[in-house]
């Protein structure tokens, strides 16, 4: 049977039907709905009962389920009136019928209704199989799909005059919750109470989507920490967001924005100009001052939403980007000398205070790692933390790198401008490494800062102030500096608010094996695999080298021996040695660098005998250049110091004809011919 009975003779066999099932006689699925049938199989497997069960919840337990539903209830009002008023109404009304319209949670349970006749429908009524038997509500919820039960295909007699339809409300994410349904007498039924039913529940789930999707943006806008304001194309109000109206008390909806909200005056001429982004500043009590970032999007009839971030806030995410923040702690600086931990000492006490303060120290003992230190001690740990080398900045490019510039300020710079790095630091630490390299025009913007707090950008007339913390470091002697006039005396002054000397390593005692074996343990784990130990004679070597280059230079001396170990120790030779092998350059950055390469290779050759094929293949460079670098360097294999022998004599050629036969046989000839060439 494809539908609901339609003629009498449909009506009786139906009621026939009924009847015999209920007697117990077997009868056959065609006359009787699929669904139907299998509802009434259930109800006589699970009830005995020969009337249904009306079960009322309680009014406290009715309450919570509407207030778990209130969405659904909300939006069903409004349609569930309409089809009651089309179906009751004797003007309105397409009928004038007895009828009981509801609405029910996903369980069944009915949570509101308009009725017209003493239908058994209430709100509390529990719409079960079990309780009432074969019903629209239930069968249309388990089914999802429009349910209609008509007369005698309720299993209790009880509703054998009565017609009921419901659909499920369904949202677009697939889930059920509720039904909503029609209740009304046979003979007052036709096929658009159907349609109706089936239309005014998906009128209910497209209400009910769209006030989700409604209520997920509202909530996400409200729970986005700027200001969104959406206007119209004459800057009349349409809409804000909850942060807006926080920041901005007198917003409201119609106003026009320039009225509302003190921005600067040239605000509307930058919309006018459909610029996307720029930093605006509020004119007017009581956020006078106040610094944002406005992000504009145009929409298609000359409206436009903006977006106010406050400046700072966009300063701290850009720092946060732009550096790892501090990394280390005092507990992180190893050394157990009184003169290592005095300065711990002192350092702490920079750091529970937020004066400027000044390390000084040999190059390489660790002054970033105390700036570190200070910070993460401080109040200021968890804000902004930048790093600039003084010294690694172009001479152009510093004033604009360290303050930032206006949009448009100089040909090739961004028309959004740049944002300095002491902007990016604000309510931070600014670490200044390297401050004796500053040209002195950026001294005195520095020192302006210091005095005033307040920083212009290059390009603007309008300081503003920033609220960051200085540390600066040098390895120059600031007071020779000043005596030659490359530094300002009272940039030195604004500097030295905490004095802070870094002992040098030769002033730390046993702090260098210390720190030799940590260096030992770390480097040998990373290239070996394991933790090589140093040679006791290592140890003497170097405790008697007085490390010029500090801990930076010990570090690398302990990473080259590791490289360097045959076996399962570490030897380091005596270290005096090695530097009388290497000449003294003076040509700075060249000549040091030419020192270390030679004695990377005089000991590169050292430890492989002489043999100049595997020496290259431990350093890892071409044979060809191993080569050229010994000419260079004028480097004999296996010899303690640089001979003065005058070329072509016969010293010198008894001291290659020695040299030759230390080598590895498939070195000597080619090597002979290389060293005879040597003049």
């Amino acid at each position: 049977m494809p539908d609901i009975p339609v003629s009498g003779e449909e009506h009786l066999a139906l009621e026939r039907r009924h009847r015999a099932f209920k007697a117990g006689t077997p009868v056959e699925r065609d006359g009787i709905r699929d669904f139907i049938l299998d509802s009434w199989l259930r109800c006589r497997e699970r009830s005995r009962r020969d009337r249904p069960k009306f079960h009322i919840l309680p009014e406290r337990e009715l309450e919570e389920r509407r207030q778990r539903c209130s969405v659904i209830l909300t939006h069903a009002a409004p349609v569930m009136h309409s089809v009651f008023e089309l179906l009751n109404g004797p003007e309105k009304g397409i009928k004038g019928v007895k009828c009981c319209v509801f609405v029910t949670d996903r369980d069944g349970v009915l949570l509101a209704g308009l009725n017209n006749h003493p239908f058994p429908f209430r709100p509390g009524l529990v719409c079960s199989e079990e309780l009432l038997g074969t019903n629209s509500v239930q069968s249309c919820i388990e089914n999802r799909y429009i349910s209609t039960v008509y007369g005698f295909e309720h299993y209790f007699e009880d509703f054998s005059g009565q017609v009921s339809s419901a659909a499920p409300i369904i949202t677009e994410d697939g889930v059920v919750h509720g039904a909503f349904g029609v209740l009304l007498h046979c003979g007052d039924y036709d096929f658009s109470i159907k349609a109706m039913s089936d239309i005014a529940a998906k009128a209910v789930s497209s209400s009910v989507n769209a006030g989700i999707h409604r209520s997920y943006r509202e909530f996400l806008l409200d729970h986005i920490d700027d200001a969104i304001i959406y206007i119209d194309k004459e800057l009349r109000v349409l809409s804000f967001n909850r942060v807006a109206a926080e920041n901005f008390t007198d917003l409201r909806e119609g106003a026009e924005l320039l009225e509302l909200i003190p921005f600067a005056p040239d605000f509307g001429e930058r919309l006018d100009r459909d610029l996307t982004d720029f930093f605006t500043v509020l004119r007017g009590r009581p956020r006078k001052g106040t610094a944002f970032y406005a992000t504009v999007s145009h929409d298609h009839l000359g409206g436009a939403v903006i977006i106010l971030r406050r400046a700072r806030r966009v300063r701290e995410l850009a720092a946060r980007v732009a550096t790892p923040g501090a990394l280390y702690r005092f507990e992180d600086i190893m050394g157990e000398s009184p003169a290592l931990r005095g300065t711990i000492e002192l350092a702490r006490k920079a750091s529970a205070g937020d004066m400027t303060t000044l390390v000084t120290g040999e190059s390489g003992t660790g002054k970033e790692l105390f700036a570190h230190a200070i910070h993460n001690a401080g109040a200021r740990a968890k804000c902004p933390f930048l790093i600039v080398n003084c010294g690694a900045l172009p001479q152009g490019l510093i004033q604009s790198e360290l303050f930032g510039y206006e949009e448009g300020t100089f040909t090739g710079a961004s028309l959004r401008g740049k944002v300095g790095k002491f902007e990016l630091a604000d309510g931070g630490t600014i670490f200044l490494d390297e401050v004796g390299e500053l040209p002195l025009d950026v001294q005195a913007n520095l020192l302006r800062f210091l005095q005033s707090g307040e920083l212009s950008k290059i390009g603007s007339a309008r300081p503003h102030r920033v609220d960051v913390r200085v540390i600066a470091a040098t390895n120059r002697d600031l007071p020779e500096l000043i005596r030659q006039g490359r530094f300002r005396q009272d940039l030195f002054w604004r500097l030295n608010g905490f004095p802070l000397r870094i002992p040098a390593l030769r002033e730390r005692g046993d702090d260098v094996i210390l720190l030799a074996r940590h260096f030992a343990r770390m480097f040998s784990s990373a290239a070996r695999g394991r933790e090589l130990p140093l040679a006791p004679e290592s140890l003497g070597n170097l405790a008697e080298h007085d490390w010029p280059g500090n801990v930076r230079e010990l570090e690398n001396c302990i990473r080259l021996h590791v490289n360097l170990a045959d076996g399962d120790v570490i030897r380091i030779p005596p270290l005096h040695a090695a530097r009388e092998a290497a000449p003294c350059f003076e040509g700075g950055f060249a000549g040091r660098r030419g020192a270390f390469e030679r004695r990377l290779i005089f000991e590169a050759l050292e430890s492989n005998q002489g043999n100049i094929r595997r020496a290259a293949s431990f350093l890892g460079i071409p044979l060809s250049t191993m080569y050229s670098k010994i000419k260079k360097y004028d480097i004999l294999p296996g010899r303690q110091k640089q001979l003065e022998l005058p070329p072509d004599s016969p010293e010198r050629d008894r001291e290659i004809g020695q040299m030759v036969a230390r080598l590895a046989p498939e070195s000597r000839e080619s090597l002979y011919r290389f060293l005879k060439s040597l003049a």
